[in-house]
């Protein structure tokens, strides 16, 4: 007799759907039903029938202990068993997938791991492995899975639609927990497809049990009925009652309790010797899978009596070898094993095992057997601390949410009368509820913790973390009053009082307090250079930083860099990405350049970091749209938009601010609207957002079709946020000074007295207001004066490529024209031509009408002003002008020679280059396939 069925039966019309989905690809399939219902036998053969095509089958599987990560690490080594690799393109996605499978690359410490970008480069894998047919992934027994495991299963389900991927779930009915909640609000919000698998009927079922025998076997007659009644159709159980018919007769079958495994595994029990029953006892208390030797210890088999022992429980169908390790049959398997054997003889068993366990390999899944096992044996204490020690392990990995749960499970076990235990586990819960940003738990378990008895220097510990949550929660007053419940305690240590510090500076930094924010962290720089503490140091000068841009970009650019050299020179890859995004913001109040933010975009994405990526497009989208180049700037507002939603971050709100000022250049109101209402809608920091509104996005669209009072009204909107948060740095109120110049009774006079007082402020808003000084100077007589200071304005926003200096052209003409001064005829011709090139039709018009009005002759439209641009190059917003660059440089001449052909300047084409590069996403020999796919190779 076979111990499983020689095939399938009685599961053709569910194996075909499976086949259909798997041809189609791009879904999850979620296989439910009670346990030994088949839902593996099924899955396994989708798997054997999908390789046989040739396409890639990972599987993994979870277990009761909820190891982190556990079955996709299991389908990842997997592919790394056979051989598999990323492909090159994937690269920027090997630190995640190294979490897994260290021989494909560096993977990156926890701080900088995503379980969210190790779904995303799982998911990318697949698809890349996909050559044909769709990739298989099947996950079985996701009713166990750990919060990681979920967070990656969340993330394929939403993403997988239109990839060559099919994902497989299984999921036992009657299981409850996280993992088989998230398998049914799949299949509930149409994530996933759901495919029960009902009890076989009795003609099945008979040739079910049929497949078990043997040439010329068949079940006797009148075992039929009790066969179909005993295993209610559970495929399982037919194949349990048939092997328990092999040890015992067939009698069996109809003794047997119906749908009872126990009843199967106990007869086959008894046919065993004493040594193999004590070996399984033993097995069953190490999980489904197990290493055979330490049971055999743990049991006190004679030297050499394991094989003999493991050899009788394979032959009677309760063991199966896997690999190079055994394993029971199935999970039910093992639970009937282990709830026959009586207590007291568990307990002994579990402490020998637990013995053996502790002195093996450590790491998590070690901890939670070993915690296991100190349970069974009444070791309660020590159970607690395996927990705990798991979950520190789990929060080295990178696991919080697993680690939480470890931490919140050895808390359950110590009790009231050992306040100090409890007070040590808590720690490390208020320690993973900071990092996970769980803020709640942080703060009730801050407030439990100081209520106890302790030292101080623990308490100060206490308040610093509890600190961090509510920093992260936004609540800055609370943040300030744990730090300074922390430096108040007697002794600090040195290295608290720098964290303290630093705490205090970003809480200052969050209510827009720059001078506190500046002393805090001064004093915390201080302290943290004199403990050692780089990444404190490295916190120290970003708030430097961020606290002096708007009033000194020099001294912010100096605080930004040293905190780029610290971050390089310890090897702190997060920090360091940072530092050049902060670097980049200081290009982007400056000369508009793309160095440090290019710089950033590949380390951010080399590493995983989703959402530093996500901040550093967004500013990439800021510069872009200040340059003129609209294109760029919506794509990568909208990647930024993409990433925010896919990974639920806070860079959301402004990616689509953004959007809107592209579509306000553009006129397009219709859009606009859109975003703006999107952008509202997600009641994320409304204060700032309203600035940004009616002070970056509004009144542009005004100006560009040419209503002043429109543009006047938005940007008071703007400026009435602004007083109520002065720190603000935005580039607003030198735009709302002009517009009141033009359009004010006074003149504008008092707007701009306090736009000068503002203590901080942005260049670009500076400049603007000396065009608004330029235009009170033209008013009041004085030409010359307000000649030299708007062409000096001019002159350097032509230095940075800046689109505003093509909007003041537009909007000071009339003014200069009725008050004589300047060259508005020659600025607006120039603007129209620009505008003509650009694409921006609406405010080329809008040149044409002022040049109307002023009475000058009025230039035609151009209608051929550059060759269009080929699609793809036009969706990565490139300019004419670069893709005359991009064809020269295909051919594979110099930068020095591009130039000399186009009669530019070396440093023009330069740039060119470094923004081509920049938008492409790519090196220089990726320039050149870009030009010879588009057909911009220049001849």
């Amino acid at each position: 007799m076979s111990p499983v069925a020689s095939q399938l039966i009685g599961r053709e019309a569910e194996l075909q759907r499976l086949r259909a989905a798997w041809s189609r690809g791009g879904s999850v399939q979620v296989v439910r039903g009670p346990a030994g219902i088949g839902k593996s036998r099924l899955v396994r053969e989708l798997g054997n029938l999908a390789a046989a095509r040739g396409a890639v089958v990972l599987g993994g599987r979870s277990t009761v202990r909820a190891v982190p990560l556990q079955p996709v690490h299991e389908a990842l080594l997997g592919a790394a068993r056979r051989g598999l690799r990323p492909p090159d393109e994937l690269a920027p996605f090997v630190p995640a997938l190294a979490r897994a499978v260290p021989e494909w690359g560096h993977a990156r410490s926890p701080g900088e791991a995503s379980n969210l970008m190790l779904a995303e480069a799982l998911l990318r894998f697949l698809s890349s492995m996909s050559a044909g047919p769709a990739s298989l992934l099947v996950l079985e027994d996701v009713h166990w899975a750990d919060a990681e495991t979920l967070t990656v299963l969340d993330h394929l389900a939403a993403y997988v639609a239109g990839s060559p991927v099919l994902v497989v779930l299984t999921r036992r009915d009657g299981a409850r927990g996280p993992g088989a909640q998230l398998a049914d609000d799949l299949v509930a919000r149409r994530h996933a497809e759901e495919l029960r698998l009902a009890p076989l009927g009795p003609d099945a079922v008979l040739t079910l049990a049929r497949s078990c025998l043997g040439p010329g076997q068949d079940v006797p007659g009148e075992v039929v009925e009790p066969l179909v009644q005993r295993s209610e159709g559970v495929p399982f159980v037919v194949e349990e009652l048939m092997a328990a018919a092999e040890v015992s007769g067939w009698d069996s079958v109809a003794a047997a309790v119906p749908g009872s495994i126990m009843a199967s595994v106990e007869v086959r029990l008894d046919e065993l010797s004493a040594d193999a029953r004590r070996l399984l006892a033993a097995a069953a208390l190490l999980g489904r899978s197990f290493d055979w030797q330490v049971a055999a210890e743990a049991a006190a088999l004679p030297e050499a009596g394991d094989a003999p022992a493991l050899r009788q429980a394979v032959e009677h169908q309760l063991l199966d070898v896997d690999v190079a390790r055994y394993r029971f049959r199935h999970a039910l398997t093992r639970d009937a094993v282990a709830a026959l054997t009586p207590p007291a003889e568990r307990q002994r068993l579990a402490r020998r095992a637990l013995e053996l366990v502790r002195a093996g390999p450590g790491g998590t899944e070690t901890c939670l057997a070993a915690a296991d096992l100190a349970g069974i044996a009444g070791l309660a204490g020590e159970a607690a601390g395996l927990l705990l020690q798991a979950a520190r392990l789990a929060v080295a990995s990178g696991a919080l949410d697993s680690a939480g749960d470890f931490a919140r499970r050895a808390a359950e076990l110590v009790p009231g009368q050992e306040p100090a235990r409890r007070a040590e586990i808590d720690h490390v819960r208020l320690e993973i509820a900071v990092q996970a940003g769980w803020t709640d738990q942080a703060r009730q378990l801050a407030r439990s913790l100081l209520a106890a008895p302790d030292g101080t220097a623990a308490k100060a510990d206490v308040h610093l973390l509890a600190g961090r949550a509510e920093l992260a929660a936004g609540r800055w007053d609370n943040a300030r009053h744990h730090a300074q419940a922390a430096r108040a305690l007697a002794p600090v240590e040195v290295g608290q009082g720098a964290r303290a510090a630093a705490l205090l500076a970003q809480a200052a930094m969050g209510e827009d307090d720059v001078a506190t924010a500046t002393h805090h962290a001064r004093l915390a720089l201080e302290s943290a250079r004199a403990t050692g503490q780089v990444e404190i140091q490295c916190e120290a000068l970003e708030v430097l930083g961020r606290a002096a841009r708007g009033r000194d970009v020099a001294s912010a650019e100096q605080a930004f860099s040293e905190a780029l050299r610290i971050a390089s020179d310890h090897g702190l890859a997060l920090w360091r990405v940072r530092a050049l995004q902060e670097l980049g913001t200081i290009d982007m109040f400056t000369d508009l350049e793309l160095g440090h933010l290019t710089q950033a975009r590949i380390e951010a994405e080399a590493m995983g970091a989703v959402a530093v990526l996500a901040v550093v497009d967004l500013q990439l989208a800021a510069v872009y749209d200040e340059r003129g180049e609209l294109g760029a700037a919506l794509d990568a507002a909208r990647r930024c938009e993409s990433a925010s939603r896919r990974y639920g971050l806070s860079t959301l709100t402004m990616s689509l601010v953004v959007q809107g000022m592209v579509h306000a250049r553009r006129a397009d109101r219709q859009e606009m609207d859109r975003v703006v209402t999107a952008a509202m809608a997600t009641g994320d920091d409304p204060h700032y957002v309203e600035v940004g509104v009616f002070g970056n996005v509004v009144p542009i669209y005004h100006l560009v079709v040419g209503d002043l009072d429109a543009a006047g009204e938005a940007l008071e909107r703007s400026m009435a946020g602004i007083r109520r948060r002065p720190a603000a740095v935005v580039p607003v109120p030198g735009l709302w000074a002009l517009v009141r110049t033009l359009t004010s009774e006074d003149r504008g006079a008092p707007a701009r007295r306090e736009v000068a007082r503002l203590p901080f402020d942005t260049p670009v808003s500076r400049l603007t207001l000396e065009v608004a000084e330029a235009v009170a100077r033209g008013r009041a007589g004085d030409a010359g004066a307000a000649a030299a200071r708007f062409g000096a304005v001019d002159d350097e926003l032509a230095r940075w490529g800046s689109f505003r200096r093509w909007l003041h052209r537009v909007v000071v003409a009339p003014a200069a024209a009725a008050d004589g001064w300047g060259q508005p005829e020659a600025w607006l011709r120039e603007t129209v031509a620009w505008c003509d090139r650009a694409g921006l039709a609406v405010l080329g018009d809008r040149c044409r009408a002022v040049l109307r009005d002023i009475g000058s002759p009025v230039p035609r439209r151009n209608r051929s002003v550059a060759t269009p641009l080929p699609p793809a190059l036009a969706r990565l917003g490139v300019t004419p002008r670069e893709a005359e660059v991009l064809a020269l440089v295909a051919t594979g001449v110099t930068n020095r020679e591009v130039a000399q052909r186009l009669v530019i300047s070396v440093r023009t084409v330069d740039k060119h280059v470094e923004r081509l590069l920049a938008k492409a996403g790519t090196d220089r020999r990726g320039l050149v396939a870009l030009a010879r796919e588009t057909g911009a190779v220049r001849t």
